[in-house]
């Protein structure tokens, strides 16, 4: 009889755990559901605070944003927003940067800004000249013509005596100047001769020339002969003879009592030579 009793004792104390097992599971699956709605909803939060920012711009992440997604970042002036980065213009596309064409001074609108054909870009990286000036060396020529942009282009003449024959008349000379004094005053007493050279050694051509001849006696002048010649080319290069007549009238008074003098020195120069330069 005790064996029993202590059996159906077993029995209920093994139908009372049931109920408690049961109670874990359904705590158990109120936590887990707990925790998926909660995770649902701060997911569903997210999205809408996605689309909220989305819908008001993001920040630009790059150095420029048109739009779309995010916020108007845009770029300081001269540039272009390409792919999200800032790319210097060149508004006339002449090679060189608006910025860089700023600072030079040119004419960021312009191909060419002083208008001798070439670009500014050629003037400042290959011909080395000024693209606010067309000609740079300020000769004859502008950039464009000019073979040498950077150099000027002028004549260098020389004018010089190779050779110089007097002539002097002794005896006209003799009665012309007599006592001294002037007799006859329209009677030549010499006929000099005089060697040139007359010679370009420049790189332009001059449209013309002058220069004076003088005969000095004592290095005292006798005799001034002004000479005009027209177009000097470049590499120009010739000898021309000079004749001329003195006569006693030309003989200022301070030589009067020398010019008669064998032993006087004559001598003649070239002076005020006179061409076109630049």
């Amino acid at each position: 009889m005790r064996k029993n009793v202590y059996k159906h004792k077993k029995l209920i104390t093994k139908n009372q755990n049931i109920p408690l097992i049961v109670i874990s599971i359904c705590i158990t699956l109120i936590i887990l559901f707990g925790i998926y709605s909660f995770t649902k909803l701060n997911s569903s939060n997210n999205l809408f605070s996605d689309s909220l920012s989305k819908s008001k711009g993001l920040g630009c992440p790059y150095e420029c944003c048109p739009g779309g997604d995010y916020q108007i970042k845009q770029c300081l002036q001269n540039y272009n927003c390409i792919n999200n980065e800032c790319v210097a213009i060149d508004s006339d596309n002449d090679g060189l940067l608006d910025v860089d064409e700023i600072k030079l001074g040119t004419n960021p609108q312009l191909y060419d800004s002083d208008g001798d054909t070439l670009s500014d870009y050629q003037e400042i990286n290959i011909l080395y000249t000024n693209p606010l000036n067309p000609n740079t060396d300020d000769d004859r020529y502008n950039d464009n013509l000019d073979s040498e942009p950077t150099t000027k282009n002028t004549a260098d003449i020389v004018v010089g005596v190779v050779n110089k024959e007097f002539n002097i008349q002794w005896l006209t000379l003799g009665v012309a100047i007599f006592g001294g004094g002037i007799v006859v005053p329209s009677m030549v007493i010499a006929k000099p001769s005089v060697l040139l050279t007359i010679n370009n050694q420049g790189t332009d051509y001059s449209s013309y020339l002058s220069y004076d001849v003088v005969v000095y006696v004592s290095r005292e002048e006798l005799k001034r002969i002004h000479q005009t010649a027209g177009k000097i080319d470049k590499n120009y290069n010739n000898n021309p003879i000079l004749n001329f007549e003195i006569k006693a009238e030309d003989v200022p008074s301070i030589l009067i009592s020398s010019i008669s003098n064998k032993n006087t020195q004559w001598d003649v120069r070239i002076e005020n030579v006179d061409y076109e330069k630049f």
